[in-house]
């Protein structure tokens, strides 16, 4: 390509896809995949009980949710906000600490990656 001109389109254009396509990543992990520990002093969306008896978990995603966890020695609080990219993680892999491998289940609809962009 002699055209200077030409020659910067071009690389504009390549520029211009690299940036659209900047949110999809490889090096997915930890909070990208399933949201952030918070504070317990942050004001939670709601408040779920788990003990020996749970099976599941349903949350949306975007919802901060203050966790009380009981039960095979347990007796602990903490609040996470469900921002990842995951549809279900277990609640050992937000808790460290927990016993049980209670499955949690996140609504990603409401996830803006999600939306449609409108266009044809």
């Amino acid at each position: 390509m002699k055209n200077p001109i030409a020659k910067s389109a071009c690389l504009g254009i390549i520029a211009a896809a690299a940036l659209s396509s900047a949110p999809v990543r490889a090096d997915l992990g930890g909070e990208d995949l399933t949201g952030r520990a918070l504070n317990s002093g942050v004001l939670a969306d709601r408040s779920i009980s788990i003990d020996q008896s749970t099976r599941w978990v349903n949350v949306d995603y975007g919802e901060t949710v203050h966790f009380v966890v009981t039960g095979q020695g347990d007796n602990r609080q903490f609040v996470w906000r469900f921002d990842g990219v995951a549809d279900q993680v277990n609640l050992s892999d937000i808790d460290r600490e927990a016993a049980m491998r209670i499955p949690i289940f996140v609504n990603q609809s409401t996830n803006p990656l999600h939306e449609s962009t409108g266009g044809d």
